[in-house]
């Protein structure tokens, strides 16, 4: 058996872990409650549904402003994607700033989650538009096709499109765990959150390792279901969009950005006059900012070793297409399955974290930007086979230094997400030992100015992490 046949073997074995984890160690099957599951079925298909819709009524609101703004537009995208690749926290408590006192339940979720992925879709149906329908917006216009008119034919065009783009945002919004859990409530237990109910409080693995199998089952069926359906037609080169550009629509861009930074910012000052009132909280955090950051690197570290290793083994086409459809198992039984592993000492506890977090965003972080670049060295790896290179020489000189960058971006990417994430960590520490645990207990107490000032430490040592990754890049590129 060739070497990267072995490492995409062990590549498998890490993916499907937790499930392995819980077979082997529990031997008792027994079904959950019917009506239970149903219900919190039904709560899951309701929140992500409205989520998807709402968000895309905004986001092509946001997409029509934004094909109007001519200068620095990429600038603009960044701070549209930004709601959606900050940890959810940032959002949650911006939200809760906004509406006092703050609801639970179905709204509440739909409310964030759409906030969330507006500005994401916003600017994927702008750059659909710029892509392929530019060449026949010109034609419109000579024709004299009203505004109205156009985007209705277009929407009618790419309508595949489209609804891949929302489906896609369904799918995350139905495998969501940390905003259903921190503003859900009784009212909007969703399959994630009954997961994490089903083995925290009640300690019922098997019935938890049911749901999950059944979440995980319908969510590889919509993947399924998106690879054959949304296929993506060839690009029309991009010319004038004047018909696809609203003027007053830009305000909605405007008033998107403006409302979740100045949202953040306005109540920082007086936030952090507030975290150092409280008693006990600055020596908390001086205790585990370092372990934060460590972890966060951690995570990073573990992140880069594991994209060079599917670098490694990209001639075994099967682990590629299979890490593509495969769905992340729910947090909570991650995170639980792993703790049976071995938590006879904090550092082990550390470790599993990072491996967690890792199974976690390994599978968006290949989706969004390894797969791409990988895809695109098939034809040099092929050339390297028939001139009688092996895997080594192949990874060695063709594949690692041209994926090397780009798996160092993602490694930070998804060391900011740990950074800011507190529901996996609440599963795997008993204790308060990372910034955001403490930003969460905050928040659960209703102490949000404090939240927000802590989380802008958070934001700012993430942006620093990131920046260390993506230099690490730069310099060993020269």
């Amino acid at each position: 058996m060739s070497v990267a046949r072995l490492v995409s073997l062990a590549i498998l074995l890490f993916l499907i872990s937790p499930f392995l984890i819980l077979i082997f160690h529990f031997h008792q099957t027994s079904l959950p409650d019917f009506g239970e599951a149903f219900w919190a079925l039904k709560n899951t298909f309701y929140q992500a549904i409205g989520s998807a819709l709402i968000a895309g009524v905004m986001g092509l609101g946001i997409s029509l402003g934004l094909n109007g703004i001519q200068k620095r537009i990429q600038f603009v995208e960044y701070l549209l994607y930004l709601p959606s690749f900050l940890p959810p926290l940032f959002l949650i408590l911006i939200c809760m700033s906004w509406i006092d006192p703050f609801p639970s339940g179905i709204v509440a979720i739909v409310f964030i989650q759409s906030l969330s992925y507006a500005g994401l879709l916003g600017v994927e149906f702008s750059r659909l538009f710029r892509d392929k329908v530019g060449a026949i917006s010109e034609v419109g216009y000579v024709l004299g096709f009203s505004k109205s008119q156009f985007l209705f034919q277009v929407l009618r065009m790419l309508k595949r499109d489209f609804l891949g783009l929302l489906f896609l945002v369904f799918i995350s919004c139905f495998a969501s765990f940390a905003i259903p859990l921190a503003v859900g409530g009784g009212r909007g237990t969703t399959l994630e959150v009954l997961i994490y109910e089903k083995i925290r409080i009640s300690g019922n693995f098997s019935e938890a390792l049911f749901l999950s199998l059944l979440q995980s089952l319908l969510l590889i069926s919509f993947v399924m279901l998106l690879r054959r359906r949304f296929v993506q037609r060839k690009n029309i080169e991009t010319r004038s969009l004047t018909l696809l550009s609203w003027p007053f629509l830009k305000g909605a861009v405007l008033l998107y950005i403006g409302s979740y930074v100045f949202g953040f910012l306005a109540d920082i000052p007086s936030g952090w006059s507030q975290l150092f009132r409280i008693q006990g909280l600055s020596q908390a955090i001086l205790e585990v900012l370092p372990l934060s950051i460590v972890l966060s690197l951690g995570v990073g570290f573990v992140i880069y070793i594991f994209v060079m290793a599917l670098a490694f083994a990209s001639r075994e086409k099967w682990i590629h297409k299979f890490i593509f459809s495969y769905v992340t198992p729910s947090t909570a039984l991650i995170g639980f399955s792993y703790l049976y592993l071995g938590m006879s000492s904090e550092l082990m506890s550390y470790l599993l974290f990072c491996l967690g977090f890792v199974l976690l965003s390994i599978c968006s972080l290949y989706r969004m930007g390894v797969a791409p670049v990988l895809g695109g060295l098939e034809s040099q790896q092929i050339v390297g086979m028939a001139l009688g290179a092996g895997d080594f020489l192949i990874a060695r000189r063709i594949t690692w230094p041209q994926i090397h960058q780009v798996a160092l971006k993602m490694s930070g990417v998804g060391a900011v997400w740990a950074l800011g994430d507190f529901a996996f960590s609440k599963i795997i520490f008993s204790r308060d030992v990372t910034l955001g645990l403490i930003v969460e207990g905050l928040m659960t107490s209703y102490r949000l100015g404090a939240a927000q000032a802590l989380m802008s430490l958070i934001l700012f040592l993430g942006g620093l992490i990131y920046l260390f990754f993506r230099g690490v890049g730069y310099v060993s590129r020269s």
